[in-house]
């Protein structure tokens, strides 16, 4: 009698053989992540566009989360979790016989390698991919020219907490990679040698510490994603010259300081330096100056952040008005770490945020986020005038006061 499982394969295989060419891709690379991972899909659809998978035209996010419904559409991937006006998925899975016959085409086809506690073997050469898992010697002795890992374009790890040192991370001659993905690698300074990776479009990797981007983070001019996940203590600076790399796309620091672009680098709203720019999460509030956001001017995704007295470190009173020039702004997020600084202590944690009058927004704005802004309920109610609002989260002490009357005819498209 044959084997179920073996039946079952073999009925997905017909489906993954009848898909289109790009669409393979797209499924194959579904076996990089360890079996059993609920997979962002933010983070999956950057990878798939830093990878090349779609035309660079259009809605590059819109056309890859189309793909991924495609899937899902064809039984061959699962939904784990939408997002909170139920319109996109926001986390998916896969079967795990549809994750076995991955790595077997995967593997078939030399499109990737996984590197775990039971692999000893090297990638055969022309690999194009590398998922460690919990194995972190086999980014070692890639100085060698005629190593396979010279060929490697994309280096992934999933390893576990307690095994994510940097003490043994040597790139080499890996000087074709596209994606670094190392979220669960921990340094305490921006990796040098990573700064000789000119083919990089994508870049992850986490930090405990604070630090400040070198000024040749200028030479990795094909970055599209770079993201760096921190702790409360975390805070990076980066350098001017950082403008220069105009294919960003997204930009993810838990804190971050950007400074203004270079003085002759804007000429009105004819030169858009980050023209290719989606999302900015980190910003600090008072970066937030009218030549940093004309150079953004096509962002979708804002995440303002810092503790509550950088919204007071100018004079005047802080509010982000500015962003009334962000016509393509369809999310905002506005959060204030209110945790204890010792050398801040005697002064009050007072509100220093405020929400103007909703004709300061951009009238596109779908969703608003607020985390420790403290604002009246009042205040809050200017909100609701805002035509397009269909999410608003409201976070720990978001907002101050034991009641909250709504005016009536507000939040009229409100979806959560």
């Amino acid at each position: 009698m044959k084997d179920p499982a073996e039946q079952c394969l073999r009925v997905i295989a017909l489906s993954y053989n009848y898909l289109p060419n790009d669409l393979k891709a797209c499924l194959l690379y579904l076996g990089i992540f360890p079996e059993d991972s609920e997979i962002s899909v933010k983070r999956l659809v950057r990878l798939w566009i830093a990878e090349g998978f779609l035309k660079l035209e259009g809605d590059l996010e819109e056309a890859a989360e189309n793909r991924l419904q495609d899937l899902v559409d064809r039984c061959l991937g699962l939904v784990s979790q939408k997002s909170a006006h139920g319109r996109k998925i926001k986390t998916c899975r896969v079967h795990d016989l549809v994750n076995e016959l991955c790595l077997r085409e995967a593997q078939c086809e030399n499109f990737l390698f996984i590197r775990n506690d039971d692999t000893e073997t090297v990638p055969l050469v022309g690999c194009r991919l590398i998922s460690i898992q919990n194995f972190l010697r086999s980014l070692n002795h890639t100085n060698d020219d005629n190593s396979p890992l010279r060929r490697i374009r994309s280096i992934f790890l999933f390893a576990a907490p307690s095994l994510s040192t940097n003490s043994n991370f040597e790139l080499g001659h890996l000087n074709l990679i596209r994606v670094l993905d190392l979220s669960s690698l921990y340094f305490s300074d921006f990796p040098l040698q990573i700064l000789s990776l000119t083919f990089l479009r994508y870049l992850s990797f986490s930090t405990h510490t604070s630090f400040g981007i070198p000024r040749g983070i200028r030479k990795l001019l094909n970055l599209q994603t770079f993201i760096v996940q921190g702790s409360v203590h975390s805070f990076i600076k980066f350098p001017e010259l950082t403008w220069e790399i105009k294919q960003l796309r997204h930009l993810k620091l838990r804190i971050f300081y950007f400074p203004d672009p270079p003085s002759s680098s804007i000429d009105g709203e004819r030169n858009l330096i980050w023209s290719n720019i989606q999302s900015v999460s980190g910003l600090l509030p008072y970066c937030c100056t009218e030549k940093v956001l004309s150079g953004i001017q096509n962002i979708k995704k804002l995440c303002i952040r810092g503790h509550v007295y950088d919204y007071d470190m100018r004079e005047e009173v802080m509010d982000i008005r500015e962003i009334v020039d962000l016509h393509q702004l369809e999310t905002l997020s506005i959060k204030v770490d209110r945790y204890h600084v010792s050398h801040w202590s005697s002064r009050p944690h007072k509100s220093t945020v405020c929400v103007p009058n909703a004709t300061y927004f951009p009238t596109e704005l779908k969703k608003l986020k607020l985390v420790g802004t403290r604002l009246a309920w009042e205040d809050l109610n200017i909100t609701g005038q805002w035509p397009n609002l269909e999410v608003l989260k409201l976070k720990t002490n978001a907002c101050r006061g034991l009641e909250w009357r709504p005016i009536e005819g507000g939040f009229c498209r409100l979806k959560f």
